[in-house]
Protein backbone atom coordinates (compact mmCIF):
# COMPACT_ATOMS: atom_id res chain seq x y z
CA UNK A 1 0.00 0.00 0.00
CA UNK A 2 3.10 2.48 1.07
CA UNK A 3 4.62 1.23 -2.06
CA UNK A 4 2.07 2.12 -4.31
CA UNK A 5 1.00 5.71 -3.09
CA UNK A 6 4.50 6.42 -3.00
CA UNK A 7 4.96 5.64 -6.91
CA UNK A 8 2.07 7.76 -7.75
CA UNK A 9 3.32 10.66 -5.82
CA UNK A 10 6.35 10.17 -7.56
CA UNK A 11 4.26 10.40 -10.87
CA UNK A 12 2.02 13.09 -10.03
CA UNK A 13 -1.18 10.68 -9.74
CA UNK A 14 -3.58 11.97 -6.57
CA UNK A 15 -6.16 9.19 -5.02
CA UNK A 16 -9.00 10.69 -6.91
CA UNK A 17 -11.28 8.20 -4.18
CA UNK A 18 -14.44 9.59 -2.57
CA UNK A 19 -14.76 7.59 0.10
CA UNK A 20 -18.84 9.23 0.86
CA UNK A 21 -19.62 8.69 -3.03
CA UNK A 22 -18.29 5.23 -3.03
CA UNK A 23 -20.84 4.58 0.41
CA UNK A 24 -23.66 6.24 -1.45
CA UNK A 25 -22.98 3.65 -4.92
CA UNK A 26 -22.62 0.40 -2.53
CA UNK A 27 -26.20 1.62 -0.80
CA UNK A 28 -27.84 2.52 -3.97
CA UNK A 29 -26.45 -1.29 -5.17
CA UNK A 30 -27.60 -2.95 -1.73
CA UNK A 31 -31.31 -0.81 -2.84
CA UNK A 32 -31.13 -1.91 -6.25
CA UNK A 33 -30.72 -5.70 -4.74
CA UNK A 34 -33.08 -5.63 -2.35
CA UNK A 35 -35.65 -4.09 -4.80
CA UNK A 36 -35.14 -6.83 -7.40
CA UNK A 37 -35.41 -9.68 -4.87
CA UNK A 38 -38.64 -7.83 -3.48
CA UNK A 39 -39.82 -7.84 -6.90
CA UNK A 40 -39.17 -11.53 -7.22
CA UNK A 41 -40.43 -12.98 -4.59
CA UNK A 42 -44.35 -10.93 -4.42
CA UNK A 43 -44.28 -11.76 -8.52
CA UNK A 44 -46.54 -14.05 -9.56
CA UNK A 45 -43.60 -16.58 -10.63
CA UNK A 46 -41.20 -15.78 -7.65
CA UNK A 47 -44.03 -16.10 -5.31
CA UNK A 48 -45.68 -19.08 -6.94
CA UNK A 49 -41.84 -20.71 -6.58
CA UNK A 50 -41.55 -20.03 -3.37
CA UNK A 51 -45.36 -21.14 -1.79
CA UNK A 52 -45.12 -24.33 -4.22
CA UNK A 53 -42.46 -25.07 -2.05
CA UNK A 54 -44.09 -24.36 0.99
CA UNK A 55 -46.29 -27.05 -0.34
CA UNK A 56 -43.88 -29.56 -0.84
CA UNK A 57 -42.73 -28.75 2.98
CA UNK A 58 -46.32 -29.31 3.83
CA UNK A 59 -46.44 -32.43 1.99
CA UNK A 60 -43.07 -34.18 4.16
CA UNK A 61 -45.05 -33.05 7.05
CA UNK A 62 -48.49 -34.61 6.17
CA UNK A 63 -46.36 -37.65 5.49
CA UNK A 64 -44.81 -38.06 8.85
CA UNK A 65 -48.47 -37.31 9.95
CA UNK A 66 -50.19 -39.81 8.25
CA UNK A 67 -47.39 -42.87 9.24
CA UNK A 68 -48.07 -41.51 13.06
CA UNK A 69 -51.74 -41.40 12.91
CA UNK A 70 -52.14 -44.23 10.53
CA UNK A 71 -54.34 -42.17 7.69
CA UNK A 72 -54.28 -41.37 4.23
CA UNK A 73 -51.61 -38.77 2.95
CA UNK A 74 -54.41 -36.82 1.63
CA UNK A 75 -56.61 -36.47 4.80
CA UNK A 76 -53.20 -35.83 6.60
CA UNK A 77 -51.94 -32.69 4.11
CA UNK A 78 -55.73 -31.19 4.51
CA UNK A 79 -56.22 -31.98 8.07
CA UNK A 80 -55.93 -28.35 8.73
CA UNK A 81 -57.85 -27.01 11.71
CA UNK A 82 -58.74 -30.92 12.53
CA UNK A 83 -55.09 -31.93 12.69
CA UNK A 84 -51.44 -30.70 13.90
CA UNK A 85 -50.78 -27.33 14.51
CA UNK A 86 -47.87 -27.44 12.33
CA UNK A 87 -50.00 -28.75 9.33
CA UNK A 88 -52.38 -26.23 9.57
CA UNK A 89 -50.21 -23.24 9.99
CA UNK A 90 -48.32 -25.09 7.18
CA UNK A 91 -51.72 -25.24 4.66
CA UNK A 92 -52.63 -21.94 6.08
CA UNK A 93 -49.79 -20.45 4.77
CA UNK A 94 -50.36 -21.06 1.43
CA UNK A 95 -53.39 -18.79 1.08
CA UNK A 96 -51.75 -16.14 2.80
CA UNK A 97 -48.44 -16.14 1.76
CA UNK A 98 -50.64 -15.52 -1.95
CA UNK A 99 -52.60 -12.93 -0.50
CA UNK A 100 -50.06 -11.06 0.80
CA UNK A 101 -48.32 -10.90 -2.46
CA UNK A 102 -51.48 -10.13 -4.28
CA UNK A 103 -51.93 -7.21 -1.66
CA UNK A 104 -47.91 -6.17 -2.33
CA UNK A 105 -48.72 -5.96 -6.30
CA UNK A 106 -51.95 -4.55 -6.20
CA UNK A 107 -49.97 -1.92 -4.26
CA UNK A 108 -47.27 -1.14 -6.29
CA UNK A 109 -49.49 -1.13 -9.22
CA UNK A 110 -51.94 1.40 -7.65
CA UNK A 111 -49.27 4.11 -6.09
CA UNK A 112 -47.66 3.76 -10.21
CA UNK A 113 -50.61 4.01 -12.43
CA UNK A 114 -54.03 3.63 -10.24
CA UNK A 115 -55.38 6.88 -11.07
CA UNK A 116 -54.94 6.03 -14.78
CA UNK A 117 -56.26 2.51 -14.39
CA UNK A 118 -59.21 3.71 -12.75
CA UNK A 119 -59.77 6.61 -15.58
CA UNK A 120 -59.07 4.03 -17.97
CA UNK A 121 -62.05 0.97 -16.28
CA UNK A 122 -64.37 4.84 -16.17
CA UNK A 123 -64.27 4.46 -11.60
CA UNK A 124 -62.90 2.99 -9.40
CA UNK A 125 -65.09 0.51 -8.64
CA UNK A 126 -64.94 -1.15 -12.32
CA UNK A 127 -61.03 -1.11 -11.53
CA UNK A 128 -61.33 -2.71 -8.34
CA UNK A 129 -63.69 -5.36 -9.85
CA UNK A 130 -61.49 -5.96 -12.90
CA UNK A 131 -58.43 -6.61 -10.55
CA UNK A 132 -60.68 -8.74 -8.37
CA UNK A 133 -61.99 -10.37 -11.33
CA UNK A 134 -58.64 -11.13 -13.13
CA UNK A 135 -56.91 -12.61 -10.22
CA UNK A 136 -59.89 -15.81 -9.68
CA UNK A 137 -57.67 -17.93 -12.67
CA UNK A 138 -54.59 -17.11 -11.29
CA UNK A 139 -55.92 -18.38 -7.92
CA UNK A 140 -57.55 -21.25 -9.69
CA UNK A 141 -54.02 -21.97 -11.34
CA UNK A 142 -52.22 -22.48 -8.14
CA UNK A 143 -54.36 -24.37 -5.92
CA UNK A 144 -54.05 -26.69 -8.90
CA UNK A 145 -50.41 -26.72 -8.98
CA UNK A 146 -51.01 -27.66 -5.13
CA UNK A 147 -52.64 -30.40 -6.12
CA UNK A 148 -49.87 -31.48 -8.84
CA UNK A 149 -47.25 -31.03 -5.40
CA UNK A 150 -49.53 -33.54 -3.76
CA UNK A 151 -49.60 -36.43 -6.21
CA UNK A 152 -45.85 -36.04 -7.49
CA UNK A 153 -45.02 -36.02 -3.70
CA UNK A 154 -47.11 -38.78 -2.44
CA UNK A 155 -45.79 -40.63 -5.74
CA UNK A 156 -42.01 -39.93 -4.39
CA UNK A 157 -42.92 -40.85 -1.11
CA UNK A 158 -44.25 -44.15 -2.53
CA UNK A 159 -47.88 -43.57 -1.70
CA UNK A 160 -49.90 -42.11 -4.53
CA UNK A 161 -52.77 -41.13 -4.35
CA UNK A 162 -55.79 -43.56 -5.85
CA UNK A 163 -58.66 -41.24 -8.20
CA UNK A 164 -60.81 -44.64 -6.93
CA UNK A 165 -61.25 -44.42 -3.35
CA UNK A 166 -63.01 -42.49 -1.07
CA UNK A 167 -59.68 -40.33 -0.74
CA UNK A 168 -60.34 -38.79 -4.03
CA UNK A 169 -63.04 -36.82 -2.60
CA UNK A 170 -60.61 -35.51 0.40
CA UNK A 171 -58.40 -34.76 -2.75
CA UNK A 172 -60.81 -32.28 -4.54
CA UNK A 173 -63.01 -30.93 -1.57
CA UNK A 174 -59.41 -29.92 -0.40
CA UNK A 175 -58.33 -28.15 -3.46
CA UNK A 176 -61.95 -26.42 -3.29
CA UNK A 177 -61.30 -25.32 0.11
CA UNK A 178 -57.47 -24.17 -0.64
CA UNK A 179 -59.08 -22.19 -3.78
CA UNK A 180 -61.85 -20.41 -1.62
CA UNK A 181 -59.37 -19.84 1.25
CA UNK A 182 -57.26 -17.80 -0.97
CA UNK A 183 -60.30 -16.32 -2.28
CA UNK A 184 -61.13 -15.05 0.74
CA UNK A 185 -57.62 -13.62 2.19
CA UNK A 186 -57.52 -11.42 -1.63
CA UNK A 187 -60.43 -10.24 -1.49
CA UNK A 188 -59.95 -9.37 2.66
CA UNK A 189 -56.69 -7.62 1.20
CA UNK A 190 -58.68 -5.68 -1.51
CA UNK A 191 -60.96 -4.81 0.55
CA UNK A 192 -58.50 -3.55 3.40
CA UNK A 193 -56.51 -1.71 1.08
CA UNK A 194 -59.48 1.02 0.61
CA UNK A 195 -59.45 1.13 3.97
CA UNK A 196 -56.90 3.10 4.78
CA UNK A 197 -52.99 3.74 4.30
CA UNK A 198 -51.72 1.60 6.44
CA UNK A 199 -53.24 -1.70 4.71
CA UNK A 200 -49.94 -3.91 6.09
CA UNK A 201 -50.39 -2.77 9.85
CA UNK A 202 -53.80 -3.82 8.84
CA UNK A 203 -53.45 -6.63 6.63
CA UNK A 204 -50.91 -8.88 9.45
CA UNK A 205 -52.87 -8.71 12.40
CA UNK A 206 -56.11 -9.28 10.52
CA UNK A 207 -54.64 -12.54 9.51
CA UNK A 208 -53.09 -13.54 12.80
CA UNK A 209 -56.58 -12.68 14.24
CA UNK A 210 -58.05 -14.93 11.48
CA UNK A 211 -55.50 -18.00 12.11
CA UNK A 212 -56.36 -18.28 15.91
CA UNK A 213 -60.18 -18.35 15.15
CA UNK A 214 -59.88 -20.65 12.14
CA UNK A 215 -57.90 -23.00 14.49
CA UNK A 216 -60.52 -23.30 17.05
CA UNK A 217 -63.54 -23.51 15.40
CA UNK A 218 -64.85 -26.97 16.50
CA UNK A 219 -65.56 -29.70 13.95
CA UNK A 220 -69.26 -29.43 14.96
CA UNK A 221 -69.05 -26.00 13.54
CA UNK A 222 -66.81 -27.23 10.55
CA UNK A 223 -69.05 -25.54 7.84
CA UNK A 224 -68.59 -22.24 9.69
CA UNK A 225 -64.54 -21.86 9.33
CA UNK A 226 -64.31 -19.82 5.80
CA UNK A 227 -61.07 -19.14 7.35
CA UNK A 228 -60.29 -23.22 5.99
CA UNK A 229 -62.44 -24.29 4.68
CA UNK A 230 -59.69 -27.25 3.19
CA UNK A 231 -59.72 -28.75 6.31
CA UNK A 232 -60.93 -32.42 5.89
CA UNK A 233 -63.15 -33.60 8.89
CA UNK A 234 -62.27 -36.66 10.28
CA UNK A 235 -65.76 -37.56 11.68
CA UNK A 236 -68.12 -35.55 8.18
CA UNK A 237 -71.46 -36.66 10.22
CA UNK A 238 -70.66 -33.90 12.51
CA UNK A 239 -71.42 -30.92 9.93
CA UNK A 240 -72.89 -33.17 7.02
CA UNK A 241 -71.39 -32.64 3.51
CA UNK A 242 -67.71 -31.22 3.20
CA UNK A 243 -68.84 -28.79 0.85
CA UNK A 244 -70.20 -26.22 2.88
CA UNK A 245 -67.17 -25.04 4.72
CA UNK A 246 -65.89 -24.10 0.84
CA UNK A 247 -69.69 -22.94 -0.05
CA UNK A 248 -69.35 -20.83 2.93
CA UNK A 249 -65.67 -19.34 2.06
CA UNK A 250 -67.53 -18.75 -1.29
CA UNK A 251 -70.19 -16.84 -0.08
CA UNK A 252 -67.92 -14.83 2.47
CA UNK A 253 -65.42 -14.17 -0.21
CA UNK A 254 -68.08 -12.16 -2.53
CA UNK A 255 -69.63 -10.57 0.75
CA UNK A 256 -65.71 -9.25 0.81
CA UNK A 257 -65.91 -8.36 -2.72
CA UNK A 258 -68.86 -6.29 -2.87
CA UNK A 259 -67.87 -4.61 -0.27
CA UNK A 260 -64.41 -3.51 -1.65
CA UNK A 261 -66.08 -2.64 -4.77
CA UNK A 262 -68.20 -0.33 -2.21
CA UNK A 263 -65.48 1.08 -0.67
CA UNK A 264 -63.33 1.77 -3.70
CA UNK A 265 -64.62 5.90 -4.15
CA UNK A 266 -62.71 9.08 -4.87
CA UNK A 267 -62.84 9.76 -1.36
CA UNK A 268 -60.99 6.75 -0.39
CA UNK A 269 -58.59 6.91 -2.91
CA UNK A 270 -56.11 8.88 -1.26
CA UNK A 271 -55.17 4.98 1.15
CA UNK A 272 -54.48 3.69 -2.08
CA UNK A 273 -52.97 6.13 -4.62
Amino acid sequence: MAVTESMRSMLGVSDTRDPVAEGMLRRENWRGTAAGLRAFLVGRSGATILLQGTALVSVLFAHATAQSQQVGLTEAFFAGAYGPIGSYLLALLLPVGYAIAYLVRTEDTAGELGIYAALRHGSYRRWTGSIVTREIPHIAAFAVGVGVVLILGAAILDQPISMLTTETSTFYLGLLGLFASTLVFCSLATLLAWTGRRVYLLMFPTVILAAVVGYLIPASLGWMNIVAPFSALHDAELVGAPIFAPAAALVAAGILILAAIWRATPKNADGLV
